[in-house]
């Protein structure tokens, strides 16, 4: 928590925009971009490179988690601080999130986690494709403690936090982790990304060398940050890994929730790092 208040103090922007992409839905919250953490953070970069918390996550999820080839994504610090402040309906673009729940709101005030599993992104006629969703489907609702975290299957379940509606706050830190699909796919774009992070350095792509220019250079520069708080970050997963068992018991031996969503939903939140 002081980690994510001193960078709250010194490195947040302001975010304000809609984003065409996710169907014109509002972004509204304070935030520190990937490049502000790896500069003035330890423990959520070591944290992120940790190889145990990776593995354990693997498991969760059932096929191996990889680092994202596109460093803007791999971490973000987030904070809703005012009445009207949301993180819109929206997909991610890689395949799972990792979000650690900092503060939460009051459960009364909005803040509370929506979503719909199972909801593949359309890119074409995005905001038609919404609305059509959001009035002929279920959308299902959490409300996620602080000190807790979940994972989510994040680029098929479209999701947001609805809008805070009075004096409250909740800061998230979100880890982004690919599928072993998402390594080898050209259909990834980051323009919701560029759009909220302009000041994120983004290594340039070949002019035809697409994603295997991106891995090349992400795989040069993987093990460019120093895990200078392992002993932090060790302690996180083997904690994750003794109290995997407090994980909602709406799942079943197979990850998955009573309705067939994964178990990376929300429904399935993580133990506890506090």
């Amino acid at each position: 928590m002081a980690e994510c208040s001193r960078l709250l103090a010194n490195e947040a922007r302001r975010r304000e925009t809609t984003i065409r992409e996710s169907g014109n839905t509002p972004r509204a919250y304070l935030s520190v971009g990937r490049d502000a953490i790896a500069r003035s953070s330890t423990i959520i970069p070591a944290l992120f490179a940790n190889e145990s918390v990776r593995a354990f996550l693997s498991k969760l999820a059932g096929e191996r988690l990889e680092r994202v080839p596109y460093k803007p994504e791999e971490y973000i610090l987030n904070s809703a601080t005012a009445s009207g402040d949301t993180h819109g309906w929206h997909w991610d673009d890689y395949a799972y999130a990792l979000i650690f729940v900092i503060e939460a709101p009051d459960p009364f005030l909005g803040g509370r986690v929506e979503y719909m599993p199972h909801v593949e992104w359309r890119k074409e006629d995005t905001e038609q494709y919404l609305r059509g969703l959001l009035t002929s489907s279920e959308t299902r609702s959490a409300y996620v403690k602080a000190g807790q975290c979940y994972l989510m299957k994040a680029n098929t379940t479209l999701h947001r936090v609805t809008p805070l509606t009075g004096d409250t706050r909740r800061t998230v830190v979100v880890f982004t982790y690919a599928s072993p699909e998402d390594m080898t796919s050209d259909s990834i774009t980051h323009t919701s990304m560029e759009e909220l992070y302009p000041e994120s350095s983004v290594e340039p792509l070949a002019a035809s060398g697409g994603l295997t220019s991106r891995l090349r250079s992400w795989k040069s520069h993987r093990h460019d940050t120093p895990c200078t708080s392992w002993r932090c970050a060790a302690a996180v997963a083997d904690r994750l890994a003794r109290r995997a068992s407090t994980c909602a018991p709406t799942t079943n031996s197979h990850g998955r929730d009573r309705s067939g969503a994964w178990a990376a939903s929300p429904e399935r939140r993580c133990a506890g790092t506090g």
